[in-house]
């Protein structure tokens, strides 16, 4: 396909050519072709080759909100480097678009955008204004036709005239500027080489058209925009024009769970200590780390981490993300040694019995807090760790011991008998975003007595401490807050039939659909005081075993789903922790778990990248949808779910509660007889990647493969925090803890002094880490946070003296400016007013050693 692009630009001086708004196929293309980089360059500068400004065509709904960053970061890096970057955001094929996209663009120099899916009739001309919620607005161009009208220019003439006045009648209506775009191309059709003679042609009987570009089409948009041109905010997701397959944020979950945890490891936790090591050291693997990013965003385009495509497409996304998640650890086991100043020699003497505990968060760390990490000594029972800051003892607790093998890298690379520990582990002021050292103090069997008074209760079916109760009663499990009496139920689950495919949900025409506790076979607790608590349901759900043979019902064949739900309460938390976990043996259904309560409200605030969403809960029966396709003329019907991330919260004028999880990305809301219902879905599984016909869909969304693997046999684990509050800042600081635990590592043979470092901290929880790494283009640090609610915020950033000269940047890390600072601040305090969902971006200076 490039090679035949390249030799027709060659060929034909009047021909140009845009790829859509990605540059990894540069990536792919000059490994085969190396000697073609000087030929793509020279297109690229004549202006008649277009790449960028993306790296990926990423769904904006399924991946962190910094990976967008990032893609739209590298992007540019490699568009520049080869002459030029397509000033448009070009995201037709997105499903759907979410509101913080203008701000993203307008971060790096971008004032036009290209949309299409997810826009329907709120908007009702084809030029508008979009605007973030910050303010941010681009020149938005919405082509409600598609990105795909290469059947209007034919090689006939006669025919394509035909065909071009009926597509500019088509546009008359909503377009107020008399210019528009036909999108000459689509998915897997070739370049066509007649192009250039039937425009020449065309144009000879008057037509006024040309072979352009997108940001030529938007220069001369421009210049006729009216004055009055409309404004519109928020997120798009009507499916009115196209087909928005609302079944994708719950096709394949387990593996949107998997890149959502490592993009969150990479974030919060790698980058992090990698530019700690920096300031210390003056090492960073820039190489390595813009190989990293390369690879994870290789799993973002929206047909791959949306599920949407064949078994292999998604095997090997999974393969991405694994190897990405293993770089991620040999980086942090090879930084420890670096901080720490470890020396380790060949056939010697291997000592572990001092760790690092790392606090990714941006406030002091205190709570209990379950580890994993290696060391060379056998732990039992309790023990303790003594802080070398200041000789602090910490209390922990071994829950699990295995005598393992693991390499050591010295002069050579040897294995070495080692112990891999999980324990708990109580910490006090762990420092913010930053370290404590720690060494082992005593091993043998420690006894905790009255270390310190436990608020922890078992009773009859029952956990409790002085804040929350959690009891079960006949499989319905009640989480109560002591405080205010307010409850929310949970334990229930449902269970759909799903004839649908990977893009879309749809229940069979005669479906039946399960609504339950678990039949228990097991109640039982673990009393792991005076850490925590755990009560242990285990039972299971009759359920279909597939569709029948013409899918039109659910199998009359019963079958057993086993399910285990464990709830953790902790000393002195206010929230409680719930796993579930089960092997899926059941196909063609969706499995969810429910939360019941009595707050009075059809809206939730939905976890989004940068923010939350409030998104109105909406009726519609199974009747409803079909109408809207067969009688209204909608693609696709609407849904009653939607996507989110990391959070979400409900609350009414008295009382509230938020959910907290890295695990799953799709939600449903609904009020019924006065009562909340929150469905979380656990698991969809489907067989084929699309089917031809569905009722709630007007026509097939991609080829008719079978998809086993999407049938999600596999072992599921969800995990999730439940925070009854409305206190926003509560529940965020909770949430966060929760997404971001500390994480400990033994350090090797150290020599190092370093007993503790803090790099910075800030007052607010409502304002969320983004991002922390070295700058692109130069040795300084980028800082970048969000503010996650609607409301302005005044903020005091607190930085360590080592850091110094800190500027506001774009997202691009190219512009800066300086920072006005208040009568109170200091070199090391900062306050920040920091708008509703605005994201802001510093570039910061550092002392360094010598």
């Amino acid at each position: 396909m490039v090679k035949r692009i390249l030799e027709l630009l060659e060929r034909d001086e009047r021909f140009k050519f845009t790829f859509d708004g990605h540059t990894n196929w540069l990536d792919d293309f000059l490994r085969f072709f190396p000697d073609e980089r000087e030929r793509i360059k020279r297109f690229v500068r004549e202006r008649r080759l277009f790449v960028g400004p993306w790296f990926v065509q990423a769904d904006e709904f399924a991946v962190s909100g910094e990976s967008l960053i990032r893609n739209l970061l590298i992007g540019s890096m490699m568009a520049e480097e080869f002459g030029h970057r397509m000033n448009v955001g070009y995201i037709p094929d997105q499903f759907g678009q979410m509101e913080n996209i203008p701000q993203i663009l307008r971060g790096f120099g971008i004032e036009r955008a290209m949309v299409h899916r997810g826009v329907g009739d709120e908007v009702n001309q084809d030029e508008f204004w979009w605007m973030s919620p910050d303010g941010s607005k681009v020149l938005a161009y919405c082509i409600k036709r598609g990105y795909t009208e290469e059947r209007v220019i034919t090689k006939n003439l006669e025919e394509s005239l035909e065909n071009l006045k009926r597509f500019i009648e088509s546009r008359e209506k909503e377009n107020t500027t008399g210019v528009t775009v036909l999108m000459d191309g689509a998915d897997f059709t070739y370049p066509k080489e007649y192009l250039s003679r039937i425009v020449e042609s065309l144009k000879k009987m008057g037509v006024e058209i040309e072979i352009s570009d997108l940001e030529s089409f938007f220069d001369e948009l421009e210049r006729r925009i009216p004055e009055n041109l409309p404004t519109y905010s928020g997120e798009f997701r009507n499916p009115r024009y196209d087909l928005l397959v609302t079944g994708v944020y719950s096709t394949r979950i387990h593996m949107k769970k998997k890149n959502l945890r490592v993009s969150n490891f990479l974030e919060r936790y790698v980058e992090p200590l990698l530019t700690l090591n920096y300031i210390l050291n003056l090492e960073y693997p820039s190489e390595i780390m813009m190989d990293v990013w390369k690879r994870l965003i290789l799993c973002h385009p929206h047909d791959s981490i949306s599920g949407c495509g064949t078994d292999e497409i998604h095997r090997d996304v999974e393969t991405r993300l694994r190897w990405v998640e293993e770089i991620s650890w040999e980086l942090i086991r090879e930084l420890v040694k670096e901080i720490f100043n470890s020396r380790i020699e060949h056939g010697k003497e291997l000592r572990i019995d001092e760790f690092m505990i790392f606090n990714p968060n941006v406030f002091p760390y205190g709570g209990i807090v379950e580890v994993k990490f290696k060391t060379t000594e056998r732990l039992e029972g309790n023990f303790t760790l003594r802080s070398m800051r200041d000789g602090e003892k910490i209390h922990c607790k071994v829950l699990k011991v295995e005598k393992i093998q693991d390499y050591i890298e010295n002069d050579g690379v040897e294995f070495r008998d080692l112990f891999e520990v999980d324990a708990l582990v109580r910490l006090e002021n762990l420092p913010s975003l930053g370290f404590e050292r720690f060494v082992l103090d005593e091993k043998e069997g420690f006894k905790l007595g009255d270390a310190w008074k436990s608020d922890l209760e078992i009773g009859m079916n029952t956990l409790r401490n002085e804040h929350i109760e959690v009891s079960v009663e006949d499989g319905i499990v009640n989480v109560k807050d002591l405080k205010t009496g307010f409850t929310v139920k949970t334990g229930v689950f449902r269970d759909d039939g799903d004839a649908g495919d990977e893009y879309n949900f749809c229940p069979p025409e005669e479906n039946e659909c399960t609504i339950s506790p678990l039949k228990l076979e097991e109640v039982g607790f673990v009393d792991e005081r005076p850490f925590r608590v755990k009560m242990i349901l285990g039972g299971y759900l009759m359920l279909s075993e597939s569709l029948s043979n013409d899918g039109k019902r659910r199998s009359e064949r019963r079958i057993k789903q086993e399910i285990s739900l464990i709830f953790t309460l902790h000393e002195n938390a206010r929230f409680v922790d719930i796993d579930v976990e089960f092997e899926n043996v059941v196909r063609d259904h969706r499995l969810r778990l429910l939360f019941l309560s009595n707050l009075r409200t059809d809206s939730v605030f939905a976890g989004e990248p940068f923010g939350l969403v409030k998104r109105k809960s909406v009726k519609l029966t199974f009747q409803d949808q079909e109408n809207q396709v067969w009688k209204e003329g909608y693609m696709e019907s609407d849904v009653n779910f939607y996507p989110f991330q990391r959070i979400l919260f409900l609350a009414d004028e008295s009382n509230g509660f938020a959910l907290s999880t890295l695990d799953t990305t799709e939600y449903e809301h609904r009020r019924e007889n006065g009562i909340s219902i929150l469905e979380l879905t656990l698991v969809r599984a489907v067989g084929y990647l699309s089917r031809s016909e569905l009722p709630i869909r007007s026509r097939y969304a991609g080829p008719i493969f079978k998809t086993p693997d999407a049938q999600v046999l596999r072992r599921m684990k969800t995990k999730i925090r439940l925070i009854p509050s409305k206190n926003l800042s509560e529940i965020f600081r909770i949430s966060e803890s929760f997404l971001n635990p500390p994480l400990m590592v033994g350090i090797p043979n150290p020599t190092g002094e370093k007993s503790h470092f803090s790099l910075l901290s800030w007052d607010d929880p409502r304002v969320i880490l983004s991002a922390l790494k070295k700058s692109e283009f130069d040795d300084r640090i980028i800082l970048r946070f969000y503010n996650i609610s609607n409301e302005d915020l005044e903020m005091k950033l607190k930085l360590n003296d080592i850091l110094e000269n800190p500027r506001i940047c774009s997202l691009d890390e190219k512009k800066m400016e300086s920072i006005s600072q208040g009568e109170d601040d200091t070199s090391s305090i900062l306050s920040l007013k920091i708008g509703g969902k605005k994201i802001i971006t510093l570039s910061l200076g550092f002392k360094k050693k010598g």
